[in-house]
């Protein structure tokens, strides 16, 4: 049906936009910092959803999310779970075609007042209110949280990822519920006091699956009750949590003041009533694990935080923990605290901290005796590492399970001295783990918690490690090169070796790039280099390869332009040029494609073109006095300039209108259609010119460029 029935409604809706308005079409930005209120007819909001469907609102200022489907329309590679995205859109349209929206689409910006203080919520005279815990593997839009004020774990910019490679929470709800889409337009991202509140916003698809495996399950009938106007009655407020990838965050560091002030304040103007109607309606708030997962967050703590911000807007909470076993210890907890009364915990300092104590303190035990345990294993049933006989599936698997976030969450609630302990017992049953795989990465955590990531003692260790799988990598014979590039990669991508890449010195981050570019990646399979140069060092989203790769790109560029500015005049010699495209010979430059920005890949392809143009025309006798210059020319045209079927395609650019035209082939292959620079423009131009010009030529360059004195007697005078 979408081509001859939902493509042309949408093209319909689209147009309609300016009918929607008395004036110029123009809607009403919810500005930071200032409590605002919005509400959009539905029929505009189809007409706007319409629009960005077709890619026809051009994204606006850099505190606005991006609201164009150009990504999720045409995406690199069509993930599955963006194809579910997509059919959820295009279903919404369906729907809309055949029986048309009524009601609004009401967004509130929510601005907390007053300087954050923990003294304050310390004095709050607010109850601690009932919490309940939801069954484990439900979710928010479950039977169960209907009727409530659902939490979103929300982007500070509206609505994430959602239309740009997301699929979690906040993109999810987005993709069922594409009309709150429309609020992208008009709401700046978030500031640490503000909050979002949409009503209005109806179901409209089925899912299953998360993340990845997110599926379009079919229709959906929203049977949430309606206003008098056909407003649907479900609310959302979006809150975003702070964000501790690529952090070193134990449970200790989330427990400073500032950063439990900064939730408490986030989620206490996300679950604010906007009016006393609004508490009426919805007394619940549905949440979950926010701020956790992929941002690692203490899953307890949230919780915590979550149900102190709802008591003090006067909601009860209702807690969905997903795969966490939670519920039993988070409804005790809730019992206990409520049954005491608020005034006994008020005299002991306030529910905030005491709520948090009471259950750091039960968990700190835990993971002390949890330690005593594994040391007690390591030192007594453990001859060497392999599990022991009738130990069942539940035996340890150390260097996964020692840099797991779970594990070093638990670790992070042992008292130094008991830490202390437990690393010296690790340290003295090292050499019983695998002395491939267990020993180095063990010793580096062992180091790294004793002396820290800046003391040399953590250094050498981490410099040992990475030495043992280089020596592996370089001392590889040619029969077993492609196993041991593959057994190294590995390691390089396991969890271990990643959460010490940010340890690493800038000298040992080259030596391990230019180690893999030279001796790993030759030999692996196409999927394998990908995956390797985009997954290593991604956690902490500092790419190694990629960051390598940009590095020596910017360099060549800079000398082979230095280079075409001074030639043929000292010190743009034939050895210099040689030197320099030696340099663009590096392994890792044949990967110049993953490249995060894309006028440098065009820059340095133009660097390189034109100096090897320059040695076909105007400085072909160069070749001649460095005979090196061929074979590094055709290497390189080779190795930058080769478009599979097609040859190498900078002859056909030599034969067009400049010494390299940026041919749509090879920027397909890895570079970019953006427009040449004015500089390069003038460059092309520059060395285009014939080696004895015209007396006209020569007056027309002497009149219209400006040479320094020196640069002139020895470039014309001669």
């Amino acid at each position: 049906n979408f081509f001859p029935h939902t493509l042309p409604f949408i093209l319909e809706k689209a147009g309609e936009l300016p009918d929607h308005f008395t004036d110029k079409p123009e809607l009403k930005k919810l500005v930071q910092g200032s409590a605002d209120y919005l509400a959009m007819p539905r029929g505009l909001v189809l007409s706007i959803m319409a629009q960005m469907f077709l890619c026809l609102i051009p994204d606006g200022d850099r505190d606005m999310p991006s609201c164009s489907f150009l990504n999720l329309l045409f995406p690199r590679q069509p993930f599955r779970q963006e194809v579910a995205k997509l059919r959820m859109f295009v279903h919404y349209f369906e729907r809309c075609r055949l029986d048309p929206p009524k009601g609004e689409l009401r967004i509130w910006r929510q601005v907390r007042d007053g300087k954050p203080s923990t003294s304050a919520w310390k004095a709050s005279s607010q109850p601690l209110l009932p919490m309940q815990v939801a069954d484990q593997g439900i979710g928010l839009e479950d039977e169960s949280g209907r009727g409530c004020l659902h939490a979103d774990f929300a982007n500070r910019y509206l609505g994430g990822g959602v239309l740009v490679g997301g699929c979690v929470q906040e993109e999810i709800r987005f993709s069922i519920c594409p009309e709150l889409c429309a609020a992208m337009l008009v709401c700046p991202y978030m500031l640490d006091h503000e909050a979002i509140t949409i009503v209005g916003g109806e179901q409209f698809s089925g899912y299953s699956g998360y993340g990845r495996s997110l599926e379009y399950a079919g229709d959906f009938r929203d049977p949430t009750p309606r206003d008098e106007d056909g407003t649907v009655l479900v609310a959302i407020t979006a809150m975003d949590a702070i964000d501790f990838r690529g952090k070193a965050a134990p449970l200790r560091q989330q427990l400073e003041d500032n950063l439990l002030l900064r939730e408490l304040e986030k989620a206490a103007v996300a679950f604010a009533p906007t009016d006393k109607a609004a508490l009426d309606r919805w007394p619940v708030i549905a949440t979950g694990n926010w701020g956790c997962g992929a941002f690692g967050g203490c899953v307890e703590l949230k919780a915590i935080l979550q149900w102190l911000a709802a008591s003090e807007g006067s909601r009860r909470l209702l807690y969905f923990p997903y795969d966490v076993p939670l519920g039993p210890q988070l409804d005790q907890l809730a019992s206990d605290l409520t049954k005491r009364g608020f005034k006994e915990y008020a005299s002991a300092g306030g529910p905030v901290i005491d709520g948090v104590a009471f259950y750091d303190a039960a968990k700190a035990k835990a993971a002390t005796t949890a330690c005593a345990q594994l040391t007690t294993r390591l030192e007594v049933e453990w001859v060497n590492f392999r599990q022991p006989e009738g130990s069942g599936p539940g035996a340890l698997e150390p260097r996964e399970e020692f840099f797991s976030a779970p594990f070093q969450k638990t670790l992070a609630l042992v008292d130094e001295q008991k830490k202390e302990e437990f690393v010296r017992g690790i340290e003295k049953n090292l050499y019983k783990f695998d002395p491939k795989t267990q020993q180095f990465p063990l010793g580096c955590l062992c180091a790294l918690l004793q002396h820290g990531k800046d003391s040399p003692t953590t250094q050498e260790k981490v410099q040992a490690w990475l030495d043992y799988l280089l020596d592996r990598l370089v001392g590889a014979s040619a029969s077993i090169a492609r196993a041991t590039a593959a057994e190294v990669a590995e390691e390089c991508l396991s969890v271990p070796f990643q959460r010490l890449i940010p340890l690493m010195k800038p000298v040992m981050r080259e030596t391990l790039a230019d180690s893999l570019g030279e001796h790993a990646l030759p030999h692996m399979e196409e999927a394998q280099q990908k995956q390797l140069l985009e997954g290593l060092g991604a956690e902490t989203k500092s790419p190694v390869l990629v960051e390598r790769i940009e590095a020596i790109m910017a360099t060549c560029t800079e000398e082979l332009n230095l280079w075409l500015a001074r030639a043929p005049c000292f010190p743009s010699t034939p050895l210099a040029l040689a030197d320099a495209l030696a340099r663009a010979e590096h392994p890792l430059l044949r990967f110049f494609t993953f490249a995060r920005q894309p006028e440098k890949k065009e820059a340095f392809l133009m660097a390189v073109a034109l100096c090897m143009q320059s040695l076909k025309t105007r400085l072909r006798w160069m070749g001649s006095a460095e005979p090196v210059l061929e074979r590094l020319s055709h290497d390189l045209q080779q190795r930058l300039f080769y478009v599979k079927n097609q040859g190498a395609v900078m002859e056909r650019g030599a034969e067009g209108t400049g010494p390299y035209t940026a041919d749509p082939t090879v920027l397909a292959e890895g570079s970019t259609n953006a427009t040449r620079s004015p500089q390069l423009l003038e460059l092309c131009e520059r060395h285009r010119a014939p080696v004895t010009p015209s007396r006209g030529q020569a007056l027309n360059l002497r009149s219209q460029v400006t040479f320094q004195a020196q640069k002139r007697k020895a470039g014309f005078g001669q």
